[in-house]
């Protein structure tokens, strides 16, 4: 039997931050509303990368092996390892590590990373990690100055993790509908 991937993994972190964007006051602080909107176009660049992981994974994986498979596209691979499903370049480039049973989702570069796990978004970068609680207005405003500078960059590391996959399903003939 092959894993079970639960649209979870996006959904709760998306749902948290729904409703926190309905607690905030009419009006809210500039730095706070724009700390709000860069989670927003993360959260939906990351959902965009699951949607393509679990497309390819269940498009190119034999049901029940554990492994490494070359996907014949832009040195990209499929590792199949546990609960976890790794999709990687050969070069150490870019990972996105999906596991089912924890319900999280990472997208790595060679120097920054973000993940969601929950309710969270985590940005590490140089060692240092920050973690934002979606659903705490007050956790978010108190993190938006750096969160705001550091969201420029996750937007574009997202976006072009993106498309070299959107690539590779393309190059593959993989029918990821709505992607």
């Amino acid at each position: 039997m092959g894993l079970s991937i639960s649209d979870a993994v996006v959904k709760r972190p998306i749902e948290a931050l729904a409703r926190t964007k309905e607690a905030l006051p009419e009006k809210p602080p500039m730095v706070l509303a724009k700390a709000i909107s860069g989670a927003s176009e993360i959260l939906i660049g990351m959902e965009k990368i699951f949607k393509l992981i679990k497309c390819i994974y269940e498009n190119t994986h034999t049901e029940g092996k554990e492994g490494v498979f070359l996907l014949g596209c832009g040195n990209w691979r499929l590792t199949v390892i546990g609960d976890s499903v790794i999709l990687g370049r050969l070069d150490p480039s870019y990972f996105i590590i999906l596991n089912t049973k924890d319900h999280t989702l990472s997208v790595k570069s060679r120097d920054l990373e973000v993940r969601i796990d929950g309710t969270s978004l985590y940005i590490i970068k140089g060692g240092s990690v920050i973690e934002i609680s979606l659903n705490n207005v007050e956790d978010i405003e108190e993190k938006s100055m750096i969160f705001n500078a550091l969201s420029r960059y996750v937007k574009m590391m997202i976006a072009t993790t993106y498309d070299k996959l959107l690539k590779c399903v393309k190059v593959l003939g993989i029918p990821c509908e709505g992607i």
